[in-house]
């Protein structure tokens, strides 16, 4: 596994006011947000930030192929107010480093960005409420390098991580028969990012990362993305 750390973890570093200017400040970040993510890479988080200021959180985006943590430094704010702190994000098969700069504009909102070593990301978010019910029995077909197949999958909820499901399958396609594994994180208005892998028993498997949005009954979806060969991905599934 290729792993690098970028010496400099404070990019764009910022002037912080020391902690006991927390009482000044009414825009506290405090507690658990579902945050969308765009720009570089498109995703789905959950950040937590706690009143003695650390702060972390996870999620999956396009290019992630699988869960990414963020490991934040000390959050404070900076001479504008601005909630800022250095974070670093450990991926599959990468560690990324950077600074993110958050804003509370009022009506239980929040607004940031993010410079890093894999780009620049806008932060859009709201405070955590339930998740979806998606648990069950689903079947998926899939689309994917001229040719169609379907899995089939359990879906079964995190008992820890908000917002978090794992998957579990099966299904045939071209190459042959094989198990699948993965999860889907999902926000209260249904938007969802999610992976897969394919396991075909040998030494092949494939990777597919994707995002979608279920619909209001939470009996269908239609994913797209890629698998990490880069060919398009299209899974329609429907609950059983």
């Amino acid at each position: 596994m290729r792993i690098f750390v970028v010496s400099s973890l404070l990019l764009g570093l910022v002037f912080l006011f020391p902690v006991g200017t927390f009482a000044q400040v009414t825009n506290s970040p405090v507690g658990t947000w579902a945050v969308a993510l765009t720009g570089s890479d498109h995703g789905l988080t959950y950040l937590s930030f706690s009143n003695n200021f650390t702060w972390g959180g996870y999620g999956i985006s396009l290019k992630s192929f699988g869960l990414f943590t963020i490991d934040g430094s000390t959050w404070s704010y900076n001479q504008k107010l601005k909630v800022a702190s250095g974070y670093t994000q450990l991926l599959p098969n990468d560690v990324e480093a950077g600074h993110i700069t958050v804003t509370l504009p009022g009506g239980n909102k929040l607004r940031g960005r993010a410079v890093a070593s894999n780009g620049h990301f806008n932060l859009k978010g709201q405070p955590s409420s339930p998740a979806p019910h998606i648990s069950g029995s689903w079947i998926g077909e899939v689309q994917t390098r001229g040719t169609k197949f379907f899995e089939t999958y359990t879906i079964t909820a995190s008992t820890n991580m908000a917002g978090w499901f794992d998957i579990a399958g099966e299904g045939i396609d071209s190459i042959g028969p094989f198990t699948a594994s993965g999860a889907v994180i999902v926000h209260a208005d249904r938007r969802a990012n999610g992976y897969t892998i394919s396991d075909y028993g040998t030494s092949v498997t494939t990777t597919s990362s994707f995002s979608g949005r279920f619909n209001s009954p939470l009996t269908k979806i239609t994913f797209a993305g890629k698998d990490d060969n880069n060919h398009h991905v299209i899974i329609r599934a429907a609950k059983q």
